[in-house]
């Protein structure tokens, strides 16, 4: 079957959030990421299996139906049915576009990914960072831009609020947030010409690199798995992150998260 779906954008946006790798074993379980507390940030762990494994499942797989796992298609959040086919068929992960969310978000995304193929469920995600990227703040509340978090609220309050709207989430479906962002910014925006302006923590990367840790842990408490952006920044180098090798992926470069996500458009292969 063809992943081109009538009425939205043609293209569709590589996974590179390649922390969880579902698969379906006949003794095994899936569990999700478990929720913490403050003090004992929760991990993101899969329920063991004695029987098989996600390499041994994975191997009996096509090389169409693998490929179909690295694949996130795009959606309105107000007619997510409308990728009924593509979940069906494998896709790995659905991204919620809109402003505003339907109240009943929650009963759709389960009708949704019961159409997964062999039960094994796409990551179900969105962008909530706050402020002026706010994809469904009707359902889980309002969150100040990062800027404005930085500027008036302690690392504990945005693990706190991250936490809250990280459990709204998940109660409505959505389990992998994008966001925070960790570029440095402390110009105006998001605009034309500065995509990320408010969006960002700071330009300090002291900064950036607390609050932005803080955020992502709040989510993880919740269940919610967070994204941190972008790599490569938006931005010219001397204004973004230092992401430094040190031997490891660039998510652990990500204030220890594992997911990353680059901006829309081509970009280099990230280091090894």
């Amino acid at each position: 079957m063809s992943l081109h779906h009538r009425g939205r954008p043609a293209g569709v946006t590589t996974a590179v959030v390649g922390v969880i790798l579902v698969a379906a074993c006949a003794n095994g379980s899936i569990a999700p990421p478990g929720r913490g507390t403050e003090g004992q940030p929760a991990d993101l762990t899969l329920a063991a299996s004695t029987t098989c494994s996600n390499a041994q499942v994975v191997a009996g797989w096509s090389l169409r139906r693998q490929a179909r796992q690295t694949i996130v298609v795009p959606v309105q959040e107000t007619d997510v049915a409308a990728v009924d086919a593509e979940v069906a068929a494998g896709v790995g992960g659905v991204i919620l576009f809109g402003s505003r969310a339907p109240t009943d978000l929650g009963t759709r995304l389960k009708a949704l990914t019961r159409q997964a193929l062999d039960g094994i469920a796409p990551m179900v995600m969105t962008d909530e960072e706050g402020g002026a990227v706010q994809r469904m703040a009707n359902l889980v509340g309002s969150m100040p831009s990062a800027r404005t978090m930085a500027a008036t609220m302690t690392p504990r309050e945005v693990r706190q609020l991250t936490r809250r709207v990280g459990t709204r989430m998940r109660d409505a479906g959505v389990t992998v947030d994008l966001a925070p962002v960790l570029d440095l910014d402390n110009g105006v925006g998001p605009n034309a010409s500065n995509p990320d302006g408010t969006r960002s923590f700071s330009l300090n990367s002291g900064t950036a690199t607390r609050y932005g840790i803080a955020f992502a842990r709040g989510l993880l408490d919740a269940g919610v798995v967070p994204v941190v952006k972008h790599f490569p920044a938006w931005v010219k180098p001397p204004r973004t992150l230092t992401w430094r090798r040190r031997g490891r992926s660039p998510g652990r470069c990500c204030g220890g998260t594992d997911c990353c996500r680059s901006p829309p458009r081509s970009t280099p292969a990230c280091p090894r």
